[in-house]
């Protein structure tokens, strides 16, 4: 069981939102999935469904409005943020509940389906206006990156990694976890060789795209949720997240036969193991060992034997 995931009785979620938000909420039901947050199924007014979450920190879901206000349309559907408000030391955010399921739960054939309308998906948040905000990487509340670069960004990770939005030095969780120096390392050797191919693109990168955060019905993307890792750079990113997680799909191999780009192995190889990085001191801090170790396998597997995209 994660460390880092916000804990919270259902039966205080239902007493704080009936009183704050709406007196009529019924049916209150936990869902599984999340890494950070507590998320539950609600009916509120009307018979309209809802999806409630709660975490001891706001950007999140503070992130997720932004993201509403500004990015959302026909071919980038998000969820209206209806509630937002803190309960003590916690954050509740209500959202509607988008029709269908996540593609995680959808069987390998529907994911290969779906794999076009994911790129389209994609391209449309990747030519989304970002004009008014500033700077690259990670973007907090009001919109704008925390970086000078997109290079500055991506090495960022090889001083500290952020756990549901608290920043860690790898040496503190050196002295404190089970995370291997010699590992870290290894993968940050092989990201400053990469890195000299990284462009100093900016476009708009949703940071946790597919799996449990892209909500599918009839055929369609109906809804694209939980943008707390959004950023601005390399649209690669997204397809690095993509192939990095994937299980018997070669994501990147089929993005690159439609949309060839310049350094795309070097540029997708070093994503790829800035990810994994991050995750390796994910799962240290949470105390998640076995997908700690499944995870090193996979990075091992990169650094020794690049795959052929």
């Amino acid at each position: 069981m994660s460390t880092v995931k916000t804990r919270i009785d259902s039966r205080i979620v239902l007493r704080f939102l009936r009183k704050k938000f709406d007196a009529s909420l019924h049916t209150l039901t936990l869902l599984k999935g999340g890494e950070l947050s507590e998320a539950f199924s609600v009916i509120g007014k009307g018979n309209r469904n809802l999806i409630v979450r709660v975490n001891n920190n706001s950007e999140s879901f503070a992130k997720d409005l932004f993201a509403y206000e500004h990015f959302r349309s026909a071919n980038i559907p998000i969820p209206e943020v209806l509630f937002m408000e803190a309960m003590q030391n916690m954050f509740m955010c209500v959202t509607e509940r988008a029709e269908g399921q996540t593609v995680d739960c959808l069987e390998h054939d529907e994911q290969i389906w779906f794999l076009p309308k994911m790129f389209d998906c994609l391209d449309k948040i990747q030519t989304s206006d970002i004009t008014l905000s500033t700077g690259f990487g990670r973007w907090n509340a009001q919109g704008n990156g925390m970086f000078r670069t997109w290079k500055d960004a991506m090495l960022n990770i090889l001083e500290r990694t952020i756990v549901n939005a608290d920043w860690f030095t790898w040496e503190e969780l050196f002295e404190n976890t089970s995370m291997e120096r010699e590992m870290y390392v290894r993968i940050v050797e092989k990201i400053q060789t990469l890195s000299q191919a990284l462009p100093e693109k900016r476009s708009l990168i949703h940071g946790d795209f597919g799996y449990g955060n892209l909500v599918v019905s009839g055929g369609q993307i109906t809804a694209v949720i939980d943008w707390g890792e959004a950023a601005y750079g390399d649209p690669l990113y997204d397809i690095a997240w993509l192939d990095f997680h994937a299980e018997g799909i070669p994501f990147a191999r089929e993005y690159a036969k439609h949309r060839p780009e310049e350094n795309f192995h070097e540029r997708v190889l070093c994503y790829k193991l800035c990810i994994g990085l991050g995750c390796l001191g994910f799962c240290a801090k949470a105390e998640k060992m076995e997908e700690y170790t499944t995870t090193k396998e996979k990075i091992i597997q990169l650094l020794t034997v690049p795959p052929i995209l």
